[in-house]
């Protein structure tokens, strides 16, 4: 069996959402940017839960993002799981009817989020949580997160749309276009988020020093940190 990485969201406040079909407009919104991204795509369960399945060697960093600004400004609580599922639950059509250990991992990661919460007595924002098997991953990774978290929760939606934007047509100009503001007011927008600091500082996690990590742990043919394409 191969390893994939599951998704799994709660909806922190989805009393904001006025209906199911603002609901299904979110989710639409969603699975249209991360369409070539997903084996499936982003479901509804539970009344407040989505999920959706991706390939191990997917770019985390960027379906978060993605994830937050769908949604904004309603929070969500991201648990992800990585693990095993056996092929033949690949085939069904609903991850919701699947199992396997990335689901598992993912309803453990949402567990302790909510543990977290109501421990911490936190206030309603969002939050993430990765589990697999392995253990320091894990930890790096969580770690880090909590920090980035810090800047995701602070930024408002105008920033959402500039940086958004910004990344998919990589040219300040064009974006400026697309959302009718000037050039300089995008710049404020991508600045004032720290975006550039971030993305920098995701990358680095990521094709540096997660890639060496896996290069000195990694078992012959397997790879244990996930990630996007990290061979050069």
């Amino acid at each position: 069996m191969k390893e994939y990485i599951v998704i799994t969201a709660d909806i922190v406040d989805s009393k904001k959402i006025g209906n199911i079909n603002e609901l299904d407009k979110l989710l639409k919104k969603l699975n249209s940017l991360i369409d070539d991204k997903s084996i499936m795509k982003f479901k509804l369960s539970r009344g407040d839960e989505i999920q959706a399945i991706f390939k191990k060697n997917v770019f985390i960093p960027e379906i978060i993002r993605l994830m937050l600004y769908s949604f904004y400004p309603i929070n969500l609580r991201i648990g992800i799981g990585i693990g095993e599922i056996p092929d033949e639950k690949l085939k069904i059509k609903n991850s919701w009817n699947s199992n396997g250990e990335a689901f598992y991992n993912a309803r453990k990661a949402i567990d302790i989020l909510e543990k977290k919460d109501k421990k911490n007595k936190t206030k309603k924002i969002s939050s993430i949580f990765l589990k697999s098997s392995n253990d320091f991953f894990d930890d790096c990774f969580n770690s880090f997160y909590i920090l980035n978290f810090l800047n995701y929760n602070r930024w408002k939606q105008t920033q959402w749309d500039a940086i958004q934007s910004y990344e998919k047509l990589e040219n300040l100009e064009k974006s400026a276009n697309e959302l009718k503001i000037s050039f300089s007011a995008v710049q404020q927008r991508i600045a004032s988020a720290n975006w550039l600091f971030i993305k920098e500082a995701e990358e680095i996690f990521y094709f540096r020093i997660l890639k060496q990590l896996n290069n000195s742990r990694k078992k012959p043919g397997k790879t244990i940190i996930p990630g996007k394409n990290l061979e050069k």
